[in-house]
């Protein structure tokens, strides 16, 4: 994959997760492509980095919603 279609891939990535009920589901698919793109030494834009560790952290919390008490 070029470097020109892994931002693309990127860009598309993002306005899904803003228009998605179910962002979370879209979390490693989102750090792969910023994994990738940080091995090939490319700009991962801070918008992307902040909104993986925001969706990072909702699945932890998701996981601890189901847990009896």
């Amino acid at each position: 994959m070029t470097c020109q279609q892994m931002e693309y891939e990127l860009s598309d990535l993002l306005q899904r997760i803003e228009g998605s009920s179910d962002r979370v589901s879209l979390q490693p698919r989102l750090h792969r492509v910023i994994v990738e793109m940080d091995q090939r030494r490319m700009a991962v834009p801070r918008r992307a980095r902040r909104l993986e560790a925001s969706l990072r952290d909702e699945a932890i919390e998701a996981q601890f919603d189901n847990m009896p008490v």
